[in-house]
């Protein structure tokens, strides 16, 4: 298509071609949108994964910052002393 449109905007230097046929073609749409239906698919699948780990690292973090804190700052009194005493 783009050899004919450039060769008519020559016109009338250069004389058009003679066209005798013109066979085209695209791919199958079916095909097309399920591979794309797919690809679409396994995309939210791994937002959703990442999501998901994300989730479980925040948790985690929660948790292990928690523990740090009753680490340094100890409530029960056998902590306290301990910590006063070193």
């Amino acid at each position: 298509m783009r050899t004919l449109l450039n060769r008519a905007h020559e016109f009338p230097t250069k004389q058009p071609y003679k066209i005798h046929r013109i066979v085209s073609y695209a791919a199958d749409r079916k095909r097309v949108a399920g591979a794309t239906g797919r690809v679409r698919e396994a995309a939210r699948q791994k937002e959703r994964d990442i999501a998901q780990m994300q989730a479980n690292t925040y948790s985690e973090l929660g948790r292990v910052k928690e523990d740090l804190k009753e680490l340094l700052d100890p409530q029960d009194p056998l902590a306290q002393a301990r910590k006063e005493a070193s």
